[in-house]
């Protein structure tokens, strides 16, 4: 019975002290002076989700509940809405928490909510963009679902039709917009063909592997034209250079999945593929400085312009090795690009040194004792049973590695 008494007790102090905890974290109430409502959205959290909190213009008194899951007050966000920027949000109560700026050019806050934040008073200040983009240009666009543009520093401009009136702010003394330059850019995986502004033609920007245009400095009533499509019959070159040994190395090339005869320069359609295919097998190659291996071969390129392709290569070395087995029976097979059987105890095997590599592997019951080797360009392997060897052979010497086996001795 005391046992029972005793756990009770516990059990109410509990709950006396939960309820005196819930007692001490009364909800904050605090007021927010807004000068324009539709410029931002006020959320507050409600444990994992989020609530909208309506304004309007002037004073707003928001209460905080506290949230006794997390042992504290929930969160508070400000963001301005698209079209609007937060030009300021500040505690006019000393001592009051601050609105900590999330994305460092005012278009999000939010305020960690402690008791510092009852009665105190924050006032937001706002600017609506809009009113300062006085100057326009316009877009006409022949297929602007594969067009992106966008403000310098403000996010994207929606473009759905063809001719499109865009707003936008000339004026560098308002600091807090800055829409120039706009830039013009196609969608993944498209591409522009021209752009224009009014009758001169841009030149692309290449920039961390993209290509984009931009408008630097338009006037008020400019026409800006962006054409997606060639004109058909549109042609552009790839100009081809090969040294001695890619001419050797060289298999095929293919404009826009049709195979060609190999010339110096091959007229290829606008926005269309070129691709080169070389025998990476034997040869080394390397094209506009890279390197092509199983996933690069064919060298593939979009022409849009005069496009250069240089390709070099090296033949790989060849040269045989020689396997002496002290007993071939012990060996299940050889593996070097194929499977070899060993039937007698010397096996001269072909390799190449792009991957001078051979596996051996031992019979049921057998292990590897010792493997030897003399440093030589054609090196002679001296091998006694083994389980599972890979062997990678250089131009002048062998470098050996295998799998762990308990069974297996030091390499000699």
């Amino acid at each position: 019975m005391r046992k029972i008494y005793s756990i009770m007790l516990a059990l109410f102090a509990t709950l006396c002290v939960g309820v005196a905890y819930a007692q001490d974290h009364a909800p904050v109430t605090f007021t927010l002076n807004v000068d324009d409502p539709d410029a931002v959205l006020l959320q507050m959290t409600e444990g994992y989700s989020a609530k909208k909190v309506n304004l309007v213009k002037g004073d707003n008194e928001i209460t905080v509940p506290y949230n006794s899951d997390w042992r504290a007050y929930e969160m508070v966000r400000m963001d301005a809405r698209s079209g609007y920027l937060i030009d300021s949000l500040t505690a006019s109560t000393e001592g009051a928490p601050q609105w900590e700026d999330q994305t460092a050019w005012g278009m999000g806050y939010s305020l960690t909510v402690t008791e510092d934040c009852k009665g105190a008073t924050y006032t937001l200040r706002t600017t609506n963009l809009n009113v300062h983009r006085t100057d326009s240009v316009v877009f006409v666009i022949d297929n602007p679902s594969i067009v992106q543009v966008m403000y310098y520093g403000s996010g994207s401009i929606s473009i759905k039709e063809d001719t499109t009136v865009v707003y936008y702010c000339s004026n560098p003394a308002i600091t807090a917009l800055q829409d120039l330059p706009m830039t013009v850019r196609p969608s993944w995986g498209n591409l522009i063909y021209k752009v224009f502004l009014n009758n001169t033609e841009l030149k692309a920007v290449e920039e961390y592997g993209e290509t984009y245009y931009a408008i630097e400095a338009p006037q008020s009533g400019d026409t800006i034209r962006v054409l997606t499509e060639a004109p058909e019959g549109t042609m552009a070159p790839a100009i081809i250079t090969l040294d001695s040994v890619a001419k050797l190395a060289f298999d095929s090339v293919m404009v826009n999945d049709s195979r060609v005869e190999l010339q110096d320069t091959i007229l290829v359609p606008w926005g269309k593929e070129i691709a080169l295919a070389f025998n990476i097998a034997n040869y080394e190659v390397t094209v506009n400085n890279t390197p092509l291996g199983n996933y690069s071969n064919p060298y593939t390129a979009v022409v849009t312009d005069t496009t250069k392709i240089v390709a070099t290569a090296k033949a790989y070395e060849k040269y045989n090795v020689t396997l002496i087995l002290h007993d071939h029976t012990c060996f299940e097979h050889i593996y070097v690009d194929n499977y070899i059987y060993p039937e007698q105890d010397t096996t001269v095997i072909p390799m190449i040194s792009k991957n001078p590599r051979v596996n051996l592997y031992a019979a049921k019951d057998c292990v590897i004792d010792s493997i030897k080797w003399k440093n030589e360009v054609r090196p002679v392997l001296l091998l006694r049973v083994p389980k599972k060897v890979f062997l990678r052979f250089g131009h002048t010497r062998l470098f050996a590695s295998r799998s762990s086996c308990s069974m297996c001795k030091e390499i000699a």
